[in-house]
């Protein structure tokens, strides 16, 4: 590649989804650049692009992290060209097609896959070295890859469709967001002076902003240090959270599956999810926020009747020693068939559209969230988080106080496992 980077001209690119990760693949590389005596910067969303502009073209740089979003709006207004790259990674890259990141992706490997042999530098010999890392593949990054990087070579780490065997695994059965709210409270154990659960630190994963919201709220009324984290709260604010997080000062970091992916840095023996994973490779995700390089940690789900089958599959994935991710892929493909089957018979009524009740039987919402506030999984906004998608603050769901005690599935019970 080039000897010498040049100033907007990086010669190495490394594209993730959202602003924090940007920020921790950013911190590593500074860590390691004084050493191998590399440049590194970083740009992302959610913050004002002039100060980025001006270092991109004021000084050179060997490394760039960036957010797509981010990118791509440099590039168009002239203080980023990627002519000189000869270095790609594409980070989280199921993440980055589920936060709708493939036009951006499209648009970089047209350029950096280009035949290097028409141009006439002397320098500019080589090819192009492309990594993309990711649990999983979408069908639009497989249909990307053939288009521009059809010699790749394509490698399954071993294991990483798996939890590590010093995690350990609990499932709460609750009846209702009732019962969740209470287990929760059981599950926490009474808030010290400093407002720290008796479990320790703890990242609190939740389905949608809304219940993200509802479950920070009833926290706070409880005495609990948190931090609220998803992509309803603004950018600024959002890393101020998150800091407070990282720095001790909050004790549960209420979320979503934004801090499901890639993060490292949160240092948390006790994952909870307050509502469960919507497949088994957000399950995966969420697992691996604890008990990382040979630490234990416990990952508690409190589990409603909607969730049973997957977790089920989950479960029965990992007793034969299975990959999670192609369980929970074939049990999503065997609830699809079925949805579809149920629609077909649907009773209809004289209008001749299925009744209201048969279709809602077939897509059951038993967490007390509408599915239309849902925020999809692993979901992030351009350049600095998720998309924003729910009702005002204003609007939650009401706090429940029921209390479960122990026992078996579909009763108004409480089950460790």
């Amino acid at each position: 590649g080039t000897g010498h980077a040049r100033a907007r001209r990086p010669r190495a690119i490394v594209l993730l989804p959202t602003r924090e990760l940007a920020l921790q693949v950013h911190d590593v590389a500074k860590a390691v650049s004084h050493r191998l005596k590399l440049r590194v910067g970083v740009i992302h969303g959610g913050v004002p692009d002039g100060p980025q502009r001006r270092r991109l073209e004021e000084r050179p740089l060997d490394l760039l992290v960036a957010t797509p979003g981010r990118l791509l709006k440099l590039m168009e207004a002239g203080s980023l060209y990627l002519g000189d790259v000869r270095h790609v990674v594409l980070d989280e890259v199921d993440t980055m097609f589920e936060a709708g990141f493939g036009p951006e992706l499209d648009r970089v490997l047209q350029i950096t896959t280009r035949d290097l042999a028409a141009d006439p530098r002397p320098d500019a010999s080589g090819a192009v070295q492309h990594l993309a890392v990711g649990a999983t593949h979408p069908e639009s990054a497989l249909v990307l890859y053939d288009k521009w990087l059809r010699s790749a070579r394509r490698m399954l780490v071993k294991g990483s469709h798996t939890v590590p065997s010093t995690l350990r695994q609990e499932f709460l059965t609750c009846n209702g967001p009732t019962a969740k709210v209470s287990a929760l409270r059981d599950l926490l154990g009474v808030a010290d002076a400093s407002g720290k659960p008796s479990i320790g630190r703890s990242v609190l994963f939740c389905n949608s902003q809304q219940s993200a919201r509802f479950v920070d709220h009833t926290l706070v009324e409880d005495g609990y240090k948190t931090a609220n984290y998803h992509g309803a709260v603004p950018a600024n604010e959002r890393a101020s959270n998150f800091k407070s997080f990282l720095d001790g000062e909050a004790h549960v970091l209420v979320t979503t599956d934004l801090a499901a992916r890639g993060l490292d840095n949160l240092d948390v023996a006790h994952v909870v999810q307050f509502d469960f994973a919507k497949s088994a490779a957000d399950y995966v995700h969420r697992c691996g926020r604890t008990a990382r390089a040979g630490r234990t940690g416990t990952v508690t789900s409190l589990v409603t009747k909607a969730d049973i089958e997957l977790v089920r599959a989950i479960r029965e994935a990992q007793r034969q020693g299975g990959d999670l991710i192609a369980a929970g892929a074939e049990h999503e493909r065997r609830q699809r068939t079925r949805a579809a089957t149920e629609l077909q018979v649907a009773p209809r009524a004289h209008s001749g559209r299925p009744k209201a009740d048969a279709v809602a039987a077939v897509f059951p919402d038993c967490r007390g969230i509408s599915s239309a506030n849902r925020e999809p999984g692993a979901s992030a906004g351009r350049g600095s988080g998720e998309r924003v998608k729910g009702t005002a603050p204003g609007r939650q769901s009401s706090r429940g106080r029921g209390r479960g005690s122990r026992g078996g599935l579909g009763r108004s019970r409480t089950r460790r496992s």
